[in-house]
Order: C-alpha cells, then structure tokens, then sequence
C-alpha cells in the first residue's frame, strides 16, 4: 500500500518516532500488531509497525543500559503480572491446540503490553511527570485525528453503518475516541486557558458524534459509567449537584446524537429478539460455553486460545474473566484478579489521600485510573486478551506510577 512512497516515509517515520519515544509507544499500541500489516506495509513482508517495535526496544534498552532504569523502578503488582505470563507460556507450550492465536496472544501482552508499560514506568522515574503529559497528550492527539477523519468518511456515507478508520475495527476505534473524551474531561480547565469554549463544545461534540457512530455499545456504556465516575466520585470540589446536572446533561448530548443522526435503533435494541441476538444473545452463548469448558478443566483450563476449538464458532467469549476462566483456569484467574487488587488498591490511595493535591498531580492520577476504568468495562463485553492491550498498559503503569503521584502529593 505505502511500497511507492517508502523513501519518503520511511526515514521521516522512524525520525519522529526516535525523536518522540512516547508517540512512538503510542503509534505501536494503536496498530495493536507486531507481525506484517498489509495496510501499513513498505515492502512485501515489512511495514510500519514493525518499524515501532524496533524503535521500542531501541528506546526500552538504551533507557536500561544509561540511565539505570531498572535500578529505581519499584515493581509493586507487576511481579503477578510476569506470574501470569509465566502461566500463558505453560498453557501455550504443553495444552495449546490452537498454537498460533495463542502465540499472538502471549506475543501481545508481553511485546506490546508490557514492555510498552514498564518502558513508560522507567522513563518516569528518569523523568518525572513530563512522561505522563506527553503520553496522553499524544493519545489525545492521535485519537482527536482519527475521531475528525472519521467525521469526514461521515460525510461520505458508511457502507457497513459503521464507523471506522485506517482499516481498523470499529470497537478498538470506540475505545481511543472514548479515551480521548476523558483525557479531554479531565485537562478542561487546562485546555480552557489555551482554547475558546467554542471551539471546546465543538470539540466534545466532534468526539461524541465520532464515538456514537461506531455503533458499539460496550465503549459508550463503559464512557458513560466512567464519566459518571470522574464527576461525582473523583471530583475534588464534591459538589453533588452541580456534578450530577453535568452528568445529567452529557446524557441528554448522547441521546440527542443518537437521535440526531438515526442511531438510536441499533443502541437500544429488544435483546430478546432475533435481530439483536448477534450482539446480546451471544453474550449469554458465551457464558454458557464458558461455564462448560470451565467444568471440563477448571484448574489449569483447556489451553491458551482452544475456546474456539470448544465452543460453538466463536473464537473467544468477549469477556475477560470468561477468557481466562475458561482457558487459563482457577490458576489464570487468581493471578489476574491479584494484578486487579494492586490496581484497586492505588484507586484507594488516591480517593484516600491523592483527591486532595495539586491539580496536576491529581488529574495525572486521575486520568491513568479513568482510563484503566475505562478500558476494563470494554474487555467484560467485547475483545479478546489482544485486544486487552491497552487495559494492561494503563493498569500497570496507574498501579505503579499511581503510587508515585500518591506519595509526591502526600509529601507537598
């Protein structure tokens, strides 16, 4: 797709990304691949992402070897996490039937997941809070592009009534828009200062459009919830009301876009009858085919990636702990539930101590928890332990940098 214009891209691609680590982290979790990719290929088996992993691991041993990363980096939760991987690996080498999807999975959550997650957690001990600004300022970015690219295809008309963008799915796409909307929630006040407030509106609105066309539920449920969460729990002023009638307000914006552009129908679907079985009654398909599998092996499971080879056609169940439950059994999911408890332990922290701080480091803290919140939502009702890429990243780093920010803000 892109071979006719390689030499022109190719060397200016990989001088920002060498330039801009944490864009270059970002650019390889939104691809969300490591091996070729058609739509991003430069030659006949080589494209772009490849290019973000090399330039990662670049990155992730020169932050090692000169500045000494792993000599500061304080691993609290991610010991369980490498336990878990550990655990993917025995699946995957002595019970794994479907060997190439579980090798995409183990090959995700360690090569994009987790070195992309504890590369960020050494630059900011090297760093400071620069990394974080940067991280989601280029998530910010990046997913505002792609939310005004889709806008435009809009206006084009959208063959499947779906939308997305760059050839990706419209589910991972719901999920960077919705990302998008709570980093934008919670720097308002900072974006304020540099922007009109109608140029802000035109944005929330542009964003909103965006993430309601891509006709998925599960990320706009999951931005709703989390939005709720950011006004009413997370909000240092406290003020019930006030946020309650912001809350009530970006509902009634959600309803009427869903209203305003002939949404609504598939958003509110009869999940009883036949034509919404495919989104709501295969979710209760996959519980039963869970619980099944689940008594067939429920210590050590059935094997990483084999729920395709026991259910009825479908690949994997669409929620986390089904996933696991089923193919990594009681010993998967012990495991990752302990990463989880680490992860609801810095939550507390922060309504506990970190709530009260500087604005800065509070809405640090904030935004890495909204947006594992957010993620989390997403993998209970769709994506698989691929598409878990972004839920791990944010969870490790508000985990581990979470308790950074906590102490610096009880220490002012």
């Amino acid at each position: 797709m892109l071979e006719q214009y390689y030499f022109l891209i190719l060397p200016l691609y990989i001088l920002i990304c060498l330039s801009f680590p944490e864009l270059n982290v970002i650019l390889f979790l939104f691809i969300g691949r490591l091996h070729f990719e058609p739509r991003l290929g430069l030659f006949d088996c080589f494209s772009l992402n490849q290019i973000n992993f090399a330039i990662l691991l670049f990155h992730f041993f020169w932050a090692v070897k000169f500045h000494k990363g792993f000599n500061q980096v304080k691993f609290s939760g991610v010991s369980v996490y490498i336990l878990l991987i550990i655990w993917l690996c025995y699946s995957f080498l002595f019970h794994s039937n479907n060997i190439e999807y579980a090798f995409d999975k183990i090959i995700s959550i360690v090569f994009i997941s987790l070195t992309s997650a504890m590369f960020l957690v050494i630059r900011f001990q090297y760093y400071g809070t620069i990394i974080i600004r940067n991280f989601i300022l280029f998530f910010a970015l990046i997913g505002t592009g792609m939310a005004f690219i889709g806008l435009f295809s809009l206006t084009q008309g959208l063959p499947d009534q779906r939308l997305a963008v760059l050839g990706g799915g419209p589910n991972v796409f719901a999920r960077i828009i919705g990302s998008t909307i709570l980093i934008v929630s919670v720097f308002y006040r900072n974006i304020k200062e540099k922007l009109p407030r109608i140029v802000i509106i035109l944005l929330f609105f542009g964003l909103f459009v965006a993430q309601i066309s891509t006709l998925s539920k599960g990320p706009l449920l999951s931005l709703i919830l989390v939005f709720g969460l950011l006004l009413i729990v997370f909000n240092q002023k406290r003020s019930f009301v006030k946020n309650l009638s912001v809350t009530i307000i970006v509902f009634a914006l959600v309803i009427s876009i869903m209203i305003l552009f002939n949404l609504s129908e598939r958003y509110f679907l009869n999940p009883f009858d036949d034509v919404s079985y495919g989104s709501y009654g295969t979710r209760f398909q996959h519980f039963r085919d869970s619980v099944e599998i689940f008594h067939a092996s429920p210590l050590i499971g059935i094997g990483l990636g084999d729920f395709v080879e026991v259910s009825s056609r479908f690949t994997y169940p669409h929620n986390i702990f089904l996933e696991i439950l089923s193919e990594l059994g009681l010993i998967g999911i012990l495991l990752f539930c302990s990463g989880l408890f680490f992860f609801a332990r810095s939550i507390r922290t922060f309504l506990k101590y970190g709530i009260t701080g500087s604005n800065n480091m509070i809405n640090y803290n904030k935004i890495l928890i909204s947006l594992s919140l957010f993620m989390f939502l997403n993998q209970l009702v769709s994506g698989d332990l691929m598409d878990a890429r972004f839920m791990f990243v944010f969870i490790i780093l508000s985990t581990i940098l979470g308790k950074e920010l906590n102490n610096r803000i009880v220490n002012e």
